[in-house]
């Protein structure tokens, strides 16, 4: 099923219906969907050439894309003559796109160029002075996020300034990933993006499933589950050193949030921590997070912004002994009695920022900056928080909200407790109120948000 990209589909068909060159540089994480976009898009296009590249050295890149040539010119051929080099092929495929609009893919173009790192020499010269002459619509695709920014898109690439597009393939919304299981409830698609993060695929191994419990044991509670060693897999994929950022992903999935913190819980150097977590931020594990209205510094706070790693890093590593012994039924027992309720409760915030984006137009105002706020009550002092907020332009106005994930309604108690707690914050002079419920609202809360003008948003709400 193909869902969520269709606004990047529809630009792609827009810059192909032009006819003449393009380079689109596709990127973002493994798994995330590209090549399922790429495959959508090139569907029913009459010439195609699709390279997906090999994690091996140059020459049987160059075999294995002399095929992909072979296939486009001669389908089901199993002889053909092999390019001596990129050069060779650049030239070939550029005498196609004189007359032809053709699609040309290199798919994992980061493991062609590391076999030869002349590629994206020779890719450019091939740009500025034959390809762009022609029809070609080059499309470049790859995981490595860090290589597609820097050695693609980066100012001190050869090709850059050559691309006429760039799409950053995110993981889907919640809204989304609940269209791959349409058959499930929606608390069970909540449930679902909270341990995928809304990648396709990981979405998918709970097809079939009649509820999210058997769907979570299918798919990472036994040893021979897809996503047992996921996170441990990709991480030796993108890493040298991937043991010491295990300790640090398990530091911060486990409460460290300060930098220090993380040091000593990890047993890194606080050096070698902050590099460590700059990688990881790179990567889209990680993020720091600083309370709206404050600038970045001592009150920045570190956490897994990876939702499959930070349930995996969560629930898998101190059951790992069960789940390999069979006792994943037992193991997501625990998890779904004790874990899952307030490991959901974050889940929930991300859900409900999600809609807040998607809905701007049911907002008071526009905003230009959406986060969360914590301080402390100089009365009581106690931290406080506040699940989202929302400011404009000006700073002078404010939305404020509360996320709760609870299996009863919500009543008016956490309204009159978020106004109590806006009052902690200074700055805006206008203030506005809403509450997230998972379950829906006590009457009188209805009422009273009736009268106020507090925004009231259900789990049905966001779905639909």
């Amino acid at each position: 099923m193909f869902v969520g990209r269709e606004k990047e589909l529809e630009r792609m068909e827009e810059m192909y219906a032009g006819g003449r060159f393009e380079m689109a540089v596709i990127y973002g994480r493994r798994r995330v969907g590209k090549t399922t976009l790429i495959s959508k898009f090139c569907r029913n296009k009459q010439d195609v050439i699709f390279f997906p590249a090999l994690e091996a050295e140059k020459n049987m890149n160059i075999t294995a894309l002399s095929g992909a040539i072979a296939e486009y010119e001669n389908p089901g051929t199993s002889t053909y003559p092999k390019f001596d080099d990129f050069a060779s092929i650049l030239e070939h495929v550029s005498k196609i796109g004189r007359e032809k609009r053709l699609i040309f893919v290199i798919d994992e173009y980061p493991w062609f160029a590391e076999s030869d790192p002349s590629v994206s020499s020779q890719l450019q010269h091939a740009i500025d002075h034959v390809m762009s002459k022609g029809k070609i619509f080059l499309i470049l695709c790859g995981s490595s996020m860090s290589f597609m920014e820097n050695q693609v898109l980066g100012t001190k690439s050869p090709l850059y300034g050559r691309r006429t597009a760039q799409f950053k393939v995110e993981a889907l919304n919640y809204r989304d990933t609940a269209k791959l299981n349409p058959q499930l409830t929606k608390e069970d698609n909540a449930r679902i993006f909270g341990v995928t993060g809304g990648i396709p695929l990981y979405a998918c191994y709970f097809n079939g499933c009649g509820d999210f419990k058997s769907g979570l044991i299918s798919a990472m509670l036994r040893r021979d589950s897809p996503l047992f060693e996921e996170p441990g897999n990709l991480l030796k994929q993108e890493l040298r050193d991937p043991a010491s950022y295990y300790a640090l992903i398990s530091a911060i999935a486990g409460g460290a949030s300060r930098l220090n913190e993380i040091a000593a819980k990890s047993g890194l150097n606080t050096s070698s921590c902050a590099q460590k977590i700059s990688v990881l931020t790179e990567l889209g594990i990680v993020d720091r997070e600083t309370p709206i209205f404050s600038k970045e510094g001592r009150k920045s706070l570190y956490y897994v912004s990876d939702l499959l790693y930070r349930f995996w890093y969560r629930f898998i590593p101190p059951n790992s002994a069960m789940i390999q012994n069979g006792y994943g039924e037992e193991v997501c027992g625990r998890i779904l009695e004790s874990g899952i309720p307030s490991y959901m409760g974050a889940v929930f915030e991300k859900i409900c920022t999600q809609y807040i984006y998607q809905n701007i137009g049911r907002l008071p105002f526009f905003p230009s900056a959406i986060g969360r706020w914590w301080g402390a009550n100089s009365e009581t002092k106690q931290q406080e928080e506040i699940d989202i907020v929302c400011t404009d332009q000006t700073g002078e106005s404010a939305l404020f909200c509360e996320c709760k994930y609870l299996s009863e309604p919500v009543g008016e108690g956490v309204l009159e407790t978020l106004i109590f707690r806006s009052g902690l914050v200074r700055e805006p002079l206008k203030r506005y109120y809403a509450i997230f419920s998972k379950s829906g609202f006590t009457k009188r809360l209805e009422e009273r948000a009736k009268n106020s003008g507090a925004l009231l948003v259900s789990l049905e709400d966001i779905y639909e």
